[in-house]
């Protein structure tokens, strides 16, 4: 949850477009696998080495994620601002309070 709202939230508060979509996909691809690999095996309650296995293999997709999510954050801060506008990019979110003219 936290990869999903930081690739939201920082783009928008630097008036920046996200870097690579396909990248914060992955990332979050890679994330809900880990969760996945570090349940599953409590969830059945296997134990033993495959349970073991499987919670190391959700240690080196997390760790993965990670280091996707911070290439996409330190790409999105190096990159232009918000006049780039890749096709189907989510643009930064403006609120207007009080009556419109």
């Amino acid at each position: 949850m936290i990869y999903a709202v930081a690739s939201r939230a920082l783009p928008a508060f630097l008036d920046r477009r996200l870097w690579s979509l396909r990248l914060q996909t992955a990332t979050l691809a890679l994330a809900n696998l880990a969760v996945a690999a570090r349940v599953g095996p409590q969830l059945f309650e296997m134990g033993g080495q495959p349970s073991d296995s499987i919670v190391g293999i959700s240690g080196i997709l997390g760790y993965s994620a990670f280091v996707l999510f911070s290439v996409n954050v330190v790409r999105t801060l190096r990159g232009p601002g918000s006049e780039v506008v890749p096709s189907g990019a989510p643009g930064p979110i403006q609120l207007h309070v009080g009556p419109r003219a």
